[in-house]
């Protein structure tokens, strides 16, 4: 069968943004406040072109998100919104928290439509993949505290069916999803329990076997 979009491909597909924007003139989260000295561009472009070529290298179909605006932190890919695996013809568009953010999504939205997918963007505050984890099925690790609400799993659950777990993020130096959970497979997860309350570890024990890591 022909694939429609680069996610029905049975390679592994990326997508990256080049670090012509990167800054980090606008402090947006706590750990920006140790970095007072403009970005080092020689050293940030070499760390991308490693990056890529370990990607290419490694049989990746890698695509390249135009550097449209002037965001700052674009080349994070991750908060721009997430492909949703049981949909698999839709990305649901972020709507940023993160003043320096906000308009991103345009950019995506433009892009992701050009690839053929359906975009919706989510009304209420939510920053992408970074705060969304895919287990199987429609089943989804979300945070919310910081830069994503919690209605927005609420939303979520109503409007695209999906069987979304709440965490809450609490400490400012985990602001995103990804500091403290990573999935590894469909039934493994590891993640930084000491952040989250127990109640909140047992019910991610329901659908994931924790690895328990180190807050460091």
């Amino acid at each position: 069968m022909k694939a429609k979009t680069p996610s029905e491909l049975k390679k592994q597909t990326l997508l990256m943004n080049f670090p012509f924007t990167v800054s980090n003139e606008e402090k947006n989260n706590v750990l920006m406040d140790r970095f007072n000295k403009p970005y080092d561009y020689d050293k940030a472009y070499e760390q991308y072109y490693n990056l890529f070529r370990n990607a290419v290298n490694a049989g990746a179909l890698v695509y390249i998100l135009p550097s449209e605006g002037n965001y700052q932190d674009q080349v994070y890919v991750a908060n721009l919104g997430a492909w949703l695996s049981h949909m698999p013809d839709t990305v649901l568009l972020s709507n940023f928290k993160s003043p320096p953010r906000v308009g991103e999504e345009f950019v995506g939205d433009k892009f992701f439509t050009s690839m053929g997918y359906k975009t919706i963007k989510c009304p209420y505050h939510w920053e992408g993949e970074a705060d969304l984890k895919f287990v199987r099925d429609n089943i989804y690790i979300a945070p919310w505290g910081q830069r994503t609400c919690i209605e927005s799993h609420t939303w979520m659950r109503e409007k695209l069916n999906m069987n979304v777990i709440s965490v809450q993020l609490k400490d400012p130096k985990v602001y995103h999803l990804d500091c403290a959970y990573f999935q590894m497979t469909e039934q493994k997860a590891a993640v930084s329990v000491c952040l989250f309350e127990p109640e909140e570890i047992k019910q991610l024990e329901k659908f994931v076997e924790i690895i328990e890591i180190p807050e460091n």
